[in-house]
């Protein structure tokens, strides 16, 4: 039986539960699951700053750049992509997280993956590049969209701020 890999985009507000439903996910998948939260590979303290620099630049590079790691562990490239160097500090980022990826995914090779995109997803240009990727790779792939009231997850975040 053939290896398959399925990518799963998670799209929904701060606070909507992503985060909570790829971990019950994990719990009861009857495959391997890999999970890339894009809050774990960029920090919320840094994720603020480049917020509030260069009105959204920043943030382009920065979600093209996770793109290309997950692409190029994937294998959709054959050759390194270039890119453009945005900190040291999100250049360290970066190399730890490719370094993890690439470990996880050695440890599923030829098995069934589920590879579950932790991220609000928000722009439709964002969740179009994820499935060019599954479609470049002949991945299964699917978006889940978790539906919050604003109010709450606001609530839900304070509440993960406090503890």
């Amino acid at each position: 039986m053939c290896s398959k890999t399925c990518l799963v985009l998670l799209v929904g507000l701060p606070g909507a539960g992503k985060s909570t439903l790829c971990q019950l996910i994990k719990q009861s998948a009857d495959c391997d699951v890999i999970h890339v939260c894009f809050d774990d590979v960029i920090p919320l303290s840094i994720q603020r700053n480049i917020a509030l620099s260069r009105a959204g630049v920043e943030w382009k590079l920065v979600r093209r750049r996770t793109l290309n790691i997950i692409a190029g562990v994937i294998g959709s490239y054959s050759q390194p992509t270039a890119c453009e160097s945005i900190s040291s500090d999100l250049d360290l980022m970066f190399r730890q997280f490719e370094q993890r990826l690439t470990i996880e995914f050695k440890a599923v090779r030829n098995k069934d993956v589920m590879l579950l995109i932790d991220d609000n997803n928000y722009y439709r240009s964002m969740r179009y590049e994820y499935y060019q990727l599954a479609r470049a790779e002949s991945l299964g792939f699917c978006q889940i969209y978790l539906q919050c009231q604003l109010t709450e997850a606001i609530n839900r975040i304070q509440t993960e701020a406090i503890h």
